[in-house]
């Protein structure tokens, strides 16, 4: 290896560092010269997958020198399997060596995840362009950071309750809610064309006998559908939608319901979301407006899985979770 230049070597590792830490670690560990070498990128891609890891991360950031440069981040910190995922061994049979699905075996309480989290985005803030969280216990909006160069961002649910500044996003295109429930109402759209005015790319996962849906993403994306839709559009629909210009291909994946409640409204609303969606999406699909709305098979909760390989879909330049769907599903609720 003496017989090649440094930069030589910066340009091969920029491009092997991208599997969320493995490759960077492993090489800093051959010997001095490499592990100088590999420094600058070694953390360019982090995947903290469970709480012990994030509490690990954390206590190396306090010592690392000099400030490390993320550029890609993924945070799941209480990953389950779901049915039908696959399994840790699986997966590292598939390449992904460093995934652990555990809980954490230490007890912490909320506020000390919720600051370590903390700690780590604002490590990762200045540089980071890949950004998942998939903690439910933590609101990224709560942090009071910016993100200059962050272009892709999934996040269990938009919590606005903390009314994000546009200022702290301005690189933000694209952009995905892994739960997308049916008590969101018009008051999301409104929030979102505040905080991310630039956006051109949403996919909701996850959705639920949401009826604003099918109705605000009509207006969005100038659909006139072929029937008409059983809730009329909010009155303030079309202005919200002249602030999302840039907004041009949404993705929506429906839950599979399953409704275990004894009245049956929840699978009666479901099942007019899913008609009207259908809709909109078929209209979408004959060139009717502007802009795509492709329509996803219905489906489980978005897991660790999915993030997982989504996240390393984007960092080698593909389009992750905004791929999805590319042929509209018209198949009968």
């Amino acid at each position: 290896m003496d017989h090649f230049a440094v930069e030589t070597w910066l340009q091969i590792f920029t491009l092997a560092c991208t599997d969320g830490g493995y490759t960077g670690r492993s090489l800093s560990l051959a010997c001095q010269r490499m592990r100088a070498i590999v420094q600058p990128v070694h953390l360019q891609t982090v995947s903290l997958i469970d709480e012990e890891k994030l509490y690990a991360f954390v206590r190396a950031l306090e010592v690392w020198s000099p400030p490390v440069t993320i550029r890609h981040l993924l945070i799941f910190t209480n990953p389950r399997v779901e049915e039908g995922e696959d399994t840790e061994e699986e997966l590292d049979n598939k390449g992904a060596k460093e995934v652990e699905v555990n809980y954490s075996k230490e007890q912490h309480t909320t506020a000390e995840l919720q600051q370590s989290i903390d700690k780590v985005l604002a490590a990762a803030a200045p540089n980071v362009k890949t950004l998942v969280i998939q903690e439910p216990r933590y609101s990224l909006f709560s942090a009071k950071l910016v993100f200059p160069a962050l272009r892709d961002l999934t996040i269990n649910e938009a919590d606005f309750d903390f009314s994000p500044n546009p200022s702290h996003f301005p690189s933000l295109r694209r952009m995905h809610i892994s739960s997308y429930f049916a008590g969101h109402t018009g008051d999301f759209w409104l929030e979102l064309a505040h905080f991310a005015p630039g956006l051109t790319h949403l996919r909701l996962s996850g959705v639920t006998h949401s009826t604003d849906v099918p109705s605000f993403l009509q207006v969005l994306l100038h659909i006139s559908s072929d029937n008409p839709l059983a809730v009329s559009p909010d009155p303030e629909a079309s202005a919200i939608a002249e602030k999302l210009l840039a907004l041009r291909h949404v993705v929506v994946q429906p839950l599979d319901y399953q409704n275990k409640g004894l009245c049956g409204t929840g699978r009666v609303m479901h099942r007019r979301m899913m008609k009207e969606l259908r809709s909109v999406a078929e209209a979408s699909g004959r060139g009717k407006g502007v802009g795509k709305l492709r329509l996803m098979p219905k489906g489980r909760y978005y897991g660790f899985e999915d993030a997982w390989k989504d996240w390393l879909d984007v960092i080698e330049g593909g389009a992750g979770p905004w791929a999805a769907g590319e042929e509209n599903d018209t198949s009968i609720a």
